[in-house]
């Protein structure tokens, strides 16, 4: 397994951490998926969640998740 930059493994905790506070907040109760694919010269973080549990939470937002997420992922070079 090769290693990454600080800045890269900091950037990953981020969004990883901004889909598990998406989730609470917009879909409360849901199972929340993430994968992250380490490869040769970069990572892939994929997220995803499911309904929520909550009959009273009705959808929020406009569904595009974390694209274009001010979690300083683009600071490592990230896309």
């Amino acid at each position: 397994m090769t290693t990454r930059r600080p800045v890269v493994e900091e950037a990953v905790q981020r969004v990883v951490q901004e889909a598990f506070t998406n989730a609470a907040k917009h879909a409360p109760g849901a199972e929340v998926r993430i994968r992250i694919d380490r490869l040769t010269d970069h990572t892939v973080v994929t997220v995803g969640n499911g309904a929520s549990d909550d009959p009273s939470q009705e959808p929020t937002g406009n569904g595009m998740g974390l694209v274009g997420s001010p979690s300083g992922s683009g600071s490592s070079g990230a896309h």
